[in-house]
């Protein structure tokens, strides 16, 4: 058992406070000891002279104070706080594609990044769910498996790309049977399951009727979101070109018909178009949170103490000694 400190830069920057903030100290002292005595030698009358020695303890209190605070700013941990924590909530699996038309900008920023950042936002109402991710192009690829880690699953999500999958194309009937392998992979039961499928709808294989209608078998609501527009729109590359085949610019427009499809076979599941409803994932949203929760079973949940308290709580006595302390004496010209 070892103490842990979760931000270390603040230890650096504790000593910088310490120093610093003496050094400082010291040098205002010196200066009000000098215009003490002038005034005093100029009024040529016995008065409260400033203590060096008291000045540099209370200088070397506050210092002191200074680099404590700094010092409980890097978090230190030590000891070990084990709680049962137990879960309710449903197995959710985001299935996104990552195609290279996912790049056009008719939403912007662009289709795939406002996918993301719609999923980045609805992530506090999703606490307590088990989240999975599912990428696709020309053929789909488990990215995050079910997991109660958000974080684990948000640093997935932010790396998901069409460089992510190498096959070009989108197939969004693999996709879909991806997705019902990893539910079932989870060992949940059906009416706790739940996709959501993010895409521009333009399926270029993988018979998705099927892998619908195998949704609703399994009682699995399959929830579908059109991002893009249904007028045809340039993809754009990096190096500021547009994405070309055969010497000819590539466009892609949405295709919502599979979607609606996909969502009318499964069990229960609705279509939505991001651009007539930004609102699309608050109201997916409040459609889970109405249907009923598995319990998810409890854990160990382990974490380190915070300690920052008791160097917080030194510091504070160290300023009020610091106050307390006169600078001063008396004595006689």
């Amino acid at each position: 058992m070892s103490l842990e400190w979760l931000v270390p830069l603040w230890m650096l920057l504790a000593g910088v406070a310490f120093l610093g903030g003496l050094a400082l100290f010291l040098v205002a002292a010196a200066r009000g000891a000098v215009r003490a005595r002038r005034f005093s030698e100029r009024s040529g009358s016995a008065g409260l002279l400033l203590n060096p020695r008291r000045r540099f303890q209370k200088g070397l209190l506050v210092s002191l104070m200074l680099g404590l605070a700094a010092l409980a700013l890097a978090d230190p941990r030590y000891g070990v706080e084990v709680r049962q924590v137990s879960h309710r909530g449903r197995d959710v699996v985001f299935v996104l594609d990552v195609s290279k038309s996912m790049l056009a900008t008719d939403v912007a920023p662009n289709r795939l990044k406002r996918a993301r950042l719609d999923i980045l936002d609805s992530l506090p109402r999703l606490a307590g769910h088990r989240l999975g991710l599912i990428a696709f192009a020309g053929r789909p690829k488990e990215i995050c498996p079910l997991t109660h880690d958000h974080r684990h699953f948000v640093a997935r999500l932010q790396q998901a790309g069409p460089e992510t999958v190498p096959v070009g194309g989108t197939n969004i009937g693999d996709a879909l049977r991806k997705a019902l392998d990893l539910i079932e992979q989870g060992g949940r039961l059906g009416r706790y399951k739940d996709v959501v499928l993010i895409t521009d709808g333009q399926d270029l294989g993988g018979f998705y009727e099927e892998a619908a209608k195998k949704a609703g078998e399994l009682g699995v609501a399959v929830y579908t979101v059109g991002i893009g527009l249904e007028d045809p729109a340039h993809i754009p590359l990096e190096d500021g070109t547009f994405l070309t085949h055969e010497g000819k610019e590539v466009t892609t427009a949405l295709n919502p018909e599979p979607l609606q499809l996909i969502s009318n076979y499964s069990a229960g599941g609705f279509y939505s178009n991001l651009s007539s409803n930004p609102r699309w994932m608050q109201d997916l949203l409040a459609r889970i949170e109405k249907k009923e929760m598995a319990d998810l079973g409890s854990f160990k949940d382990e974490r380190k103490i915070p300690r920052y308290q008791w160097i917080l709580g030194a510091g504070l006595l160290l300023w009020a000694a610091g106050t307390l302390l006169s600078e001063r004496s008396r004595g006689v010209l």
